[in-house]
Parts: C-alpha cells; sequence; structure tokens
C-alpha cells in the first residue's frame, strides 16, 4: 500500500513538475532527471550489465565484448538513437561500450571503425548511428577513429526485417574497404549484435584487407548473455 502511494505521488509530482525529456527506455512522458531514463529504468540498465564478459562469436571476429543484454530499457535507448533520432544518447551509450572493452587488448594503435551504412540510407536517415557509437568510443578511449574504414557497395535490405540466414546472404559480398588497414588492429562498433551476420562480413572484409584483427564491440547483445554468433 504504502508503495503504491509512493508511485502515485512521484507520477503526480513527476507531471506537476516535469523533467528534461521523456524516458527513452520505457517512453514516460513525465520525464527524467537525467541521462533520459527515469528511476525505475536506471535500475532495470544495471541488472542487464554484460562488459565483465567476453562472449561468442563466429570467426572472422577475434572478440566481441557488449555492454548490455538487449532487455528492456536498452530495446528503446538503441531505438531512439537509430530512428527518434535522439543522436545525443551516442556519447551516453559510448561511455558503457568504453567501459565494456576493459577485457580486450586495447592498445594506442587500435582503430576504431563503424559498421558501414549505404550512402543513400544514411542521407534519408541524416546519420549513421554506429559512426556516432565508434567517435564517441574513440574519443573516449583516446583512440584514432575513421568513419569510412569500411564502405557499403550496395543498399542492402534491412536486417532487422530478416531472419538469421536472410541476414547472412543479405550481405554477402556488400562490404568494401576503401583505405589501407594491412597489419591494422580493429575495433568494430555497432549498436545490436543479433546474429553476428553484419560483424562477420565486415570482419571478412578487413582481414581479406590484410587487417590483423578485428574485434568488435556493441551497446546490446540480442539472444542472451552468451548468444551465438
Amino acid at each position: 500500500m504504502a508503495k503504491g502511494l509512493a508511485r502515485a505521488a512521484t507520477a503526480l509530482d513527476r507531471l506537476i513538475f516535469p523533467r528534461t525529456a521523456a524516458c527513452q527506455g520505457c517512453g514516460d512522458l513525465s520525464g527524467c532527471d537525467g541521462d533520459w531514463l527515469c528511476a525505475d529504468c536506471r535500475a532495470r540498465l544495471a541488472s542487464r550489465w554484460r562488459g565483465n564478459v567476453l562472449h561468442r562469436h563466429a570467426a572472422p571476429l577475434d572478440a566481441l565484448a557488449c555492454a548490455y543484454a538487449y532487455e528492456r530499457p536498452v530495446p528503446g535507448l538503441v531505438r531512439a538513437l537509430k530512428y527518434g533520432p535522439v543522436t545525443v544518447l551516442a556519447d551516453f551509450m559510448a561511455q558503457d561500450m568504453a567501459r565494456a572493452c576493459a577485457l580486450l587488448p586495447i592498445a594506442p594503435d587500435v582503430l576504431v571503425a563503424p559498421a558501414p551504412m549505404h550512402p543513400r540510407r544514411e542521407r534519408k536517415r541524416g546519420y549513421n548511428q554506429a559512426a556516432l557509437l565508434s567517435a564517441a568510443v574513440a574519443a573516449r578511449l583516446n583512440l584514432p577513429h575513421d568513419a569510412r574504414a569500411l564502405c557499403k557497395l550496395r543498399n542492402t535490405r534491412q536486417q532487422a526485417r530478416l531472419g538469421p540466414v536472410e541476414r547472412r546472404s543479405n550481405l554477402e559480398g556488400s562490404v568494401g574497404v576503401p583505405g589501407d588497414v594491412r597489419a591494422r588492429r580493429i575495433l568494430l562498433v555497432d549498436d545490436v549484435y543479433t546474429t553476428g551476420a553484419t560483424m562477420s562480413v565486415c570482419a571478412q572484409a578487413l582481414k581479406e584487407a590484410g587487417a590483423a584483427c578485428v574485434w568488435a564491440l556493441t551497446y546490446a547483445l540480442a539472444g542472451g548473455p552468451d548468444a551465438d554468433a
């Protein structure tokens, strides 16, 4: 009873004195005090942390690090950055992504690069969310960054609408490496790791171009704490 009254009082307070923004985790329109999350979603987020382990992955990736499991409130944050567009979330999300790199053998010469987006889609959306995240991660880790280290050779269908087998065939041969990455160690950044199709195709292109190793870093891991690639 007391907890119910407390929640009601909090909700009334938020309606009378709205915070700076709606919660991007649950959509609470009464807003939040900071970090784009209400108190309940901030508490949930802490329980989704996965940055203390390296996850299973498919070759040619050498390692996979992720900050959180893809469970509420994480999907809301990912969608807000990807489609919102609440682009200021990139730095907020990148701080935990950088923390999730603790188990990777990061050195000053590691090149941070985003999963690429076809220019036509990037013009339509206005930005590549992976590039926003990779730039913010590179800045926090004080590493070199190249937003155009990889490029999309053709405009593929959206991965979110496809099954695992379709995802791989959709991306086959779709990624190129225009620059010189010979002997480079690459930290490949994206928002979500689901089946591993995107990261695998990107890593394969980088390895064929001479990269020494490719580590994957995402904000979220879909499919469980130790999902298969």
